[in-house]
């Protein structure tokens, strides 16, 4: 992988994060505020202490035979940039489980952190057209009921209102 600047660091995110590409991992650098939102889950993982126990959870549940495969990275502007992975079972992919991972960081003194990721998974249930029949009944009752509408997208989940 010949990636450099945001992109290789994610790189080697992914890569030491899912157990490939070890010789990376000095390129590791979270910063101790760093915001993981994986939209699989309510409420984001909060700093860097958080994240990495998550990544150890998650890298005792995948076991010794499941692995995350980069299929393709891209650097953003703004020292941003997104990694694209599916996993593989004992080098065979796993249905269902493509991701994508979306990389802010920032530059302290000459070395790149990271500060912000944002995890988007694929469903293993396909819900197909039900999501725009749910989008446009949503819609007709946030029409009809603007009040309480206002008030569900002023909330955040473990965030102030």
């Amino acid at each position: 992988m010949n990636a450099s600047g945001p992109a290789r660091m994610l790189v080697c995110y992914v890569g030491h994060h899912h157990g490939r590409l070890l010789h990376c991992s000095p390129c590791l650098t979270l910063s101790n505020d760093c915001i993981f939102q994986d939209l699989i889950f309510y409420i984001p993982f909060g700093g860097k202490e958080s994240i990495m126990n998550f990544r150890q959870n998650l890298m005792e549940a995948m076991g010794q035979n499941v692995h995350f495969v980069i299929d393709s990275w891209m650097e953003g502007d703004n020292l941003t940039a997104s990694v694209i992975w599916h996993l593989e079972w004992k080098g065979k992919e796993i249905p269902h489980t493509t991701g994508c991972n979306f990389f802010e960081c920032q530059q302290i003194d000459g070395k790149l952190i990271i500060s912000k990721i944002i995890g988007v998974e694929e469903l293993p249930v396909k819900p197909g057209d039900w999501v725009l029949k749910l989008l446009k009944a949503t819609i007709v009752v946030f029409d009809k009921f603007p009040f309480p509408a206002e008030r569900i997208v002023a909330y955040k989940v473990g965030g102030n209102t």
